[in-house]
């Protein structure tokens, strides 16, 4: 989402023209681009091993190798909230709700991929 608002905000600035708020803009491309890049080729790298997706395997070895993936992931969701327009107040509630949601959609994956694998629960 936050690469898509910076595409469309380059996109209607570079029409419009402007010096400084266009210069602006493109750092924005720049470092969003940098930022993509760099999480889909980590993404990348790991989709070649055969291991990461095993769900067996769990352990604090195992999923240390997707924590280089959340500095660019956080980076972009930190430019795209501190974008949203209005009030502090609303800026802070939908930043909130957003998080809320994702960490529901983990957790629920988390547990979905398991039930996939018959892989049981508990102790």
């Amino acid at each position: 989402m936050a690469l898509a608002w910076i595409i469309l905000r380059w996109l209607m600035r570079s029409r419009a023209g402007g010096g400084q708020a266009s210069a602006a803009v493109r750092r924005d491309l720049a470092v969003g681009a940098a930022l993509a890049a760099s999480w889909f080729a980590i993404w990348r790298l790991y989709s070649a091993y055969t291991w990461t997706l095993d769900p067996t395997t769990v352990t604090v070895q195992f999923v240390r190798f997707y924590v280089p993936a959340l500095g660019p992931i956080a980076l972009l969701g930190a430019w795209l909230a501190t974008r949203i327009p209005g009030r502090a107040r609303w800026t802070g509630l939908t930043t909130a709700t957003v998080i809320t949601a994702l960490f529901g959609l983990g957790v629920w994956s988390f547990y979905s991929m398991y039930a996939a694998f018959g892989v049981p629960l508990g102790g």
